[in-house]
Order: structure tokens, then sequence, then C-alpha cells
């Protein structure tokens, strides 16, 4: 794992910088519905890690991960 907060942090925002390139991606080929619908999962994947980069640097986070997924899991599917 990361040797110091500041190293974690500067993780997170490389994490964040990546993810905003995928979702730039995923939005330039949405009329590709095969492309999108990778482009949608190597978010979702992204946004896992770096839920994980955010519970490992901050406890108060990891106590709360399972409150926000019990959230979401009870939360009604978007329309499509």
């Amino acid at each position: 794992m990361c040797s110091n907060p500041a190293r974690r942090i500067a993780d997170i925002e490389q994490a964040i910088d990546e993810l905003a390139a995928l979702a730039i991606a995923a939005y330039a080929s949405a009329g590709d519905r095969t492309a999108a619908a990778a482009d949608d999962e190597q978010v979702v994947t992204r946004l896992a890690q770096l839920w994980e980069l955010l519970a490992d640097l901050d406890p108060e986070v990891a106590r709360r991960m399972p409150i926000y997924q019990a959230s979401r899991l009870a939360a009604p599917a978007p329309e499509s």
C-alpha cells in the first residue's frame, strides 16, 4: 500500500483524472453501445478502486462504506 498520506492523496488525484478521462471517452463513444458498455464497466471499476483508496486514507470513510452500499442497494434503479 502507499507509504504516506501525501502519496495516497496523489494516487486519489490520479484515479480521479483517469476516471474523468474514461467518462469523456464514454460520452464520445455513446453512439456505439458496445464500447459505451465497456467504458461504463471501467468507470465502475475505477470508482470502486477510488473508494478503496479513500477508505485506506480515512477510517471514517471506511466506517461509513457499508452505509453507502446499503443505501445504494435500497435505491430504485434509474430508468433508461
